[in-house]
């Protein structure tokens, strides 16, 4: 579980640093439990939905203008 961390001043560059320092100091398994924990956020906010939805049309190659 994250935690909530409140600035005074919003500096972006300095937060941004912190984030990735944090980020990259996780094990892999707790990247990953993050990783899903956000998706899994990102359907409940979004009533039950996925984000994006597969079109089915099958893969679709096309060529390079």
């Amino acid at each position: 579980m994250g935690k909530v961390v409140i600035h005074s001043e919003a500096d972006i560059e300095k937060v941004n640093l912190e984030r990735a320092i944090r980020f990259r100091d996780l094990p892999f398994e707790e990247k990953l439990r993050s990783l899903f924990s956000l998706i899994q956020l990102s359907v409940t906010l979004n009533n039950g939905q996925p984000l994006k939805k597969p079109l089915g049309k099958g893969l679709v190659i096309r060529k390079p203008k």
